[in-house]
């Protein structure tokens, strides 16, 4: 079973231990509550088993992981040799039960201390444009053995950073919304630096930096679920038609602002300028 797959099946399953369901609250459930209960697992992955062992970490957190690992503009793919360096693809969402498409771009990502991370940008759905800031803060770090289908005995880890957010939503500096939940990043080490683990990223099913969560109406307490990230999109399915790469399906493209999605040029309505 493709190790990237394994990654993104693990990671259901802790959104389901977490809860995340519209009764969020702005201090949402963090994901390092329920890590513990990978902790009993004694076995490594193989080709018939969903199962992989996970192991304390060695990242250490004093690194920025800004640009690495949050929000880098290039990723090295493959054999992460200094000819592997390619664009990192604007992340997928989707807000609402009948998928709206949803953008978002951050446009600063800086480290406050160890654990947080302040985060400005913008969203866009439905046509409209707003501001917003707020913090990601990481609950805990795990590693696993490094596998896949490449020569990976060079990296001295692959490993999933937890964590949970809020970004508060403005318009003109009106508050409009906010968005809260959990969020995973998945991440090497190669030499001593930290990566944004993109060694898998041709696989069927790749994803990274997967937000899982709800969006507020902070006048109406309206509350919608609010999912994004890389390559695919978490608890998407009823909108992701694809089996090797996100491919939306015919009612969004029709109805929900996905008709011009182009996955060989996913960058090229740069919105946010």
């Amino acid at each position: 079973m493709k190790q990237s797959l394994i990654i993104t099946l693990v990671f259901a399953m802790l959104s389901i231990l977490s809860c995340c369901s519209n009764s969020i609250k702005s201090n949402s459930v963090s994901l390092a509550e329920t890590v513990s209960s990978l902790e009993s697992i004694d076995s490594v992955a193989t080709k018939d088993s969903l199962i992989m062992k996970m192991n304390e970490s060695h990242l250490d957190l004093g690194t920025d992981l800004s640009v690495s690992v949050i929000n880098p503009k290039r990723i090295l793919v493959e054999e992460m040799t200094k000819d592997d360096w390619c664009d990192r693809a604007e992340p997928l969402g989707y807000r609402g039960t009948s998928f709206d498409r949803f953008y978002i771009h951050y446009e600063s990502v800086k480290r406050i201390d160890d654990r947080r991370y302040k985060v400005i940008g913008k969203t866009r759905c439905i046509g409209a444009i707003h501001d917003f800031m707020g913090e990601i803060i990481i609950d805990s770090v795990k590693a696993y053995n490094p596998e896949g289908g490449y020569d990976l005995k060079k990296l001295e880890e692959r490993g999933i950073i937890y964590g949970h957010y809020q970004f508060d939503e403005s318009d003109n500096q009106k508050p409009i919304g906010k968005y809260t939940g959990n969020v995973y990043f998945s991440f090497n080490i190669l030499d001593g630096k930290v990566y944004y683990d993109a060694v898998d990223c041709w696989d069927d099913g790749y994803c990274n930096n997967q937000y899982e969560g709800v969006w507020v109406d902070i006048k109406t307490n309206r509350t919608l679920p609010c999912n994004w990230g890389d390559y695919r999109i978490p608890s998407s399915s009823g909108l992701d038609d694809g089996s090797g790469e996100f491919v939306p399906s015919d009612d969004a493209r029709n109805n929900h602002g996905w008709g011009d999605y182009n996955s060989e040029n996913p960058n090229s309505d740069e919105w946010w300028k």
